[in-house]
């Protein structure tokens, strides 16, 4: 177990945000209150910055001869590795996360691939929120390569949006020598979804006028947590006029928008009908925290699992539910239920 934690990504994702803590305790002190939006339109400047194949390009820092070059980041080299992050120039062979090596070296035979550097993507992490945390004292870290800024005090003083994500971007290759993308909007979800139009190596800003056309523009399924569960949910609630085979996954935000809000609810229950309508006109109203609660503590194994008989699972789930033990101490919380998740091959 222990072994498997030490080289796992999942695992390394899963810690980062007890480091990320340690780092606020150690290095900034607690942020004022958020300044108010713009008083000419009651704008907020919020941004997303989304580090660009972040493994990938920390696994060409310092190595000049992989400069240029199609870039992966797995656990094996061996066939049977499944990529976690890989660089544009790979991704031009159509390379992409959770394909495995095999498959990505017949795409792209001069692929190479490197292996977890997690101490590393840490230092370079932890480089990252400084540059963000002298910016503004308004940071949300959200994970080792992605984080929110509100930067809404900058923009009331006069600062042209784009001018200012810029300045991010420069700041950040500056000081770390990996590029970042930003988008930016008057809330946080606008900021997000407008990263996909920044990537790769830019930014893109919605402003709240723009917010409408832009939102009704994009696939449903860029939303957050709309999957294609929902959509043929979604598709069959009547939503999009149902589509055909695989329609439900040309619904737009449009379509949800124009849907009646109760074939929304029949489709997904009264609570996320209303926030998916709500999602797909640009409306966010989480608040802005800083340090958010930590909501579940876990642990979980996905590749390598494999048993004959019985007394091996129950052995494993032994030492799976130690783990989740150990880190709830660590954290010092308790929990209020218990979730098993078994995921078949």
């Amino acid at each position: 177990m222990g072994t498997f934690f030490r080289a796992s990504r999942l695992h390394y994702i899963g810690s980062w945000r007890a480091r990320y803590e340690t780092f606020l305790d150690d290095e900034t002190t607690t942020p004022p209150p958020l300044p108010p939006p713009a008083a000419k339109n009651g704008e907020r400047l919020v941004m997303h910055v989304d580090m660009d194949c972040f493994f990938a390009a920390v696994a060409a820092l310092g190595r000049p001869e992989l400069r240029d070059l199609p870039i992966a980041v797995s656990w094996s080299s061996g066939g049977q590795g499944e990529l976690s992050s890989c660089n544009y120039a790979a991704r031009a062979f159509s390379c992409k996360a959770g394909m495995r090596v095999g498959h990505a070296k017949s795409l792209c035979p001069r692929l190479v691939v490197m292996p977890y550097e997690f101490e590393k993507y840490s230092e370079i992490a932890l480089e990252v929120y400084r540059v963000l945390h002298a910016i503004t004292p308004h940071v949300m870290g959200v994970s080792v390569d992605e984080a929110y800024v509100d930067v809404t005090q900058r923009a009331n003083a006069g600062e042209d949006a784009r001018a200012i994500a810029e300045d991010v971007r420069r700041k950040i290759f500056a000081k770390t020598g990996c590029a970042a993308s930003v988008g930016s909007g008057p809330n946080r979800l606008i900021a997000r979804l407008a990263t996909k139009r920044a990537k790769p190596d830019g930014a893109f800003h919605v402003s709240l006028a723009a917010a409408p056309a832009f939102m009704s523009s994009l696939p449903a399924a860029e939303l957050p947590g709309v999957g294609r569960g929902a959509l043929k949910k979604l598709a069959a609630a009547g939503v999009g006029g149902g589509g055909g085979v695989g329609g439900e996954l040309e619904l737009t935000c449009a379509d949800v928008v124009s849907a009646p809000l109760t074939s929304l609810q029949r489709a997904l229950g009264p609570k996320a009908g209303v926030a998916l309508r709500d999602a797909a006109r640009g409306v966010d109203t989480r608040a802005w925290e800083a340090r958010p609660p930590r909501r579940s503590v876990g642990a979980q194994v996905t590749w390598g699992v494999r048993f004959v008989e019985a007394s091996e699972a129950v052995a494993f789930v032994t030492k799976l539910a130690t783990e989740v033990a150990t880190r709830m101490k660590r954290v010092r919380v308790k929990g209020k239920s218990l979730t098993l998740k078994i995921l078949r091959a």
